[in-house]
């Protein structure tokens, strides 16, 4: 990932990377050193609104310390998958096998939800092996979370956890919930791998927008009004303008690229050790198709320099706008 100030930040299974000019640095882990990152082995990066950085790794977090050019261990029961920063200036973590951590606003571990099979307030899982920011919804006074095994609803004044599952009160005719799309003040809608739903929040009722056609593998935001849905062989747009839903089928041929990475009016779809990107126009339509010459490990934009960087397993790789090439940026 690009911070603000410009440092560009590749994670390696052999360490962290950090590119400033022409100088670089790379961190690792040390057991005599409690300042160093937990671990080696970078699992995913993230970058809040004041900068602050974030190495996922398997024990924990690492969060940077400019000034001291250092580490804080955050340690955590199982490898994080996810961060989100939600409005209110928590930091969201989810992990592999121990559920939610949140994270106040001085990094302190504020409350850790798991399933607990004796406390049906408890969340309905603790399993998160992939998560993304559709997954998640905000208001002030709840907080909507998608997961594997139905939609669950905190209550942020009680700390207590609504489980919805499939059957008649939802509508959902499976567990596996993708994602949330806000429709207006009053409702939302729940994406799940065979329908769309309504959900009217002051309510509490749930309506049958649409049936899929075909299974819904993966989704993924384009902005915060629209998801890219992939169905089998088939990508898909659903979006809301003014409160009004709208699904559109996309015309591509090039099947399971199932990562999203958003730039400046255009988005990227990729897939991990893949070698395809493929650049699109906010409304879908294709505009450029690459073949990155190894394979891919993750795609970022930087906002501070309009640039796309690949990071591959022989180095990173930039998007040139000029010659509307992939080019080679750090090796």
């Amino acid at each position: 990932l690009v911070g603000k100030d410009g440092l560009l930040w590749v994670g390696t299974t052999e360490g962290l990377n950090v590119f400033y000019d022409d100088e670089s640095h790379v961190f690792y882990s040390k057991i005599e050193d409690s300042l160093s990152l937990l671990n080696s082995g970078i699992k995913d990066l993230f970058i809040t609104k004041n900068n602050n950085v974030f190495a996922l790794t398997r024990g924990g977090l690492n969060v940077y310390n400019q000034k001291g050019f250092s580490f804080q261990r955050i340690p955590m029961e199982s490898t994080p998958t996810g961060a989100w920063e939600n409005p209110l200036g928590t930091i969201w973590v989810s992990t592999a096998q121990t559920g939610i951590y949140v994270l106040d606003s001085s990094l302190k571990i504020q409350d850790h939800f798991v399933f607990d099979p004796l406390n049906p307030l408890s969340i309905s899982t603790s399993r998160f092996e992939g998560f993304n920011t559709a997954q998640l919804y905000y208001t002030d006074k709840k907080t909507l979370i998608a997961t594997a095994n139905g939609l669950n609803i905190y209550n942020n004044s009680l700390n207590t956890f609504k489980r919805y599952f499939k059957g008649n009160k939802t509508k959902f005719t499976t567990n596996n919930i993708l994602g949330i799309l806000p429709i207006d003040q009053e409702s939302v809608g729940i994406i799940t791998e065979n329908e769309l739903v309504r959900y009217n929040l002051k309510e509490d009722q749930f309506e049958v927008i649409k049936k899929w056609q075909k299974t819904v593998t993966a989704l993924n935001t384009i902005a915060a009004n629209k998801l890219l849905l992939s169905q089998e062989k088939q990508y898909s747009v659903l979006s809301v303008e003014r409160g009004t839903l709208s699904h559109k089928n996309l015309n591509l041929n090039t099947p399971n690229l199932n990562k999203l990475t958003t730039a400046a009016n255009t988005f990227y779809l990729w897939e991990k050790g893949g070698q395809q990107l493929l650049e699109l126009d906010t409304a879908g339509k294709l505009k450029n198709q690459f073949t990155v010459p190894e394979n891919i490990n993750a795609v970022v934009y930087s906002s501070a320099n309009d640039e796309v960087l690949i990071a591959t397993n022989n180095g990173v790789q930039k998007r040139s706008k000029k010659t509307a090439k992939v080019l080679p940026f750090v090796a």
